[in-house]
């Protein structure tokens, strides 16, 4: 009776001190990238020719995405290293109308960015959620 009790009173105590600690996690710092912005299939992780921005239309999904100029690495020279050439790009309903006349040119985006590992195949898959696109020379 008493271990249920425990329990009981465990169980209560955490259920209302985690929000305490969710709330507290601060949100995703805004980063700049530059690279070459595209519409139409993303490359899909599948394919082996992901690196080099040449989507298989039968196998990605479509979509705005940029093409960096430098790739993200994660975790450098370990055994755990990513490496990711493209960015998914997520933009609001006012940016996105704008976002149109800066397909297929080199632009400098403005976001928070959430990144997935995954582990087969060995990379990873980021999303930019874009607040700002400029043109970049």
């Amino acid at each position: 009776m008493k271990r249920k009790c425990l329990f009981t009173l465990f169980f209560v105590f955490a259920v209302s001190v985690s929000p305490v600690f969710s709330l507290s996690s601060k949100p995703a710092d805004e980063t700049t990238f530059t690279g070459n912005l595209f519409y139409g299939a993303m490359p899909s992780l599948k394919q082996p020719d992901a690196s080099t921005g040449k989507p298989d239309n039968q196998l990605a999904k479509t979509g705005y995405w940029l093409r960096l100029d430098k790739p993200l690495v994660f975790s450098p020279g370990s055994k755990s290293q990513r490496v990711v050439n493209h960015l998914e790009i997520v933009f609001s309903t006012a940016t996105q109308e704008n976002a149109r006349q800066f397909v297929h040119h080199h632009v400098k985006v403005n976001g928070q960015m959430d990144c997935e590992m995954h582990y087969t195949p060995w990379t990873a898959t980021c999303t930019l959620k874009v607040t700002q696109i400029t043109l970049s020379e």
